[in-house]
């Protein structure tokens, strides 16, 4: 089993922290612990954007409230139904994560490390950059 420790960061800004989970999480998983990380409400549409920019989208995971890309040949899946194993990603690998539409969270998601485990390991959060900003 493999775990991925991912840095997560605002977009060209600060450092949020430092999260990990296993290759059977799924991308929902590491919403969810991005969320807990800001100590924000996950009460919004999200996506991950695998390849390409927040500008010039070409693979993107977005939840299972957001059908709107299900048609397209840009959407790659459901982040609740798609393993973070599945994604074959290489330590060095960024990707993006987009946060409540209206707003327009983005974050920069760096692979940091992947390590082989015993065992499942749970998501969890490893590092807590100082203050979060507010949500609302």
């Amino acid at each position: 089993m493999n775990e991925i420790l991912f840095s997560v960061r605002f977009y060209r800004g600060k450092v949020v922290g430092l999260l990990s989970l296993g290759e059977d999480d799924m991308l929902g998983d590491l919403h969810n612990i991005i969320q807990e990380t800001l100590h924000w409400d996950s009460d919004h549409l999200y996506e991950f954007i695998i390849d390409g920019t927040p500008r010039d989208k070409r693979a993107i995971y977005s939840c299972k409230a957001d059908p709107g890309y299900a048609h397209e040949s840009i959407f790659r899946g459901f982040a609740e139904q798609t393993k973070i194993g599945s994604l074959n990603l290489v330590q060095g690998q960024q990707f993006f994560y987009h946060f409540d539409y209206g707003d327009n969270w983005f974050f920069e998601i760096h692979v940091s490390e992947i390590r082989e485990v015993q065992g499942i390991p749970p998501p969890k959060v490893l590092k807590r950059n100082g203050r979060m900003p507010k949500q609302y």
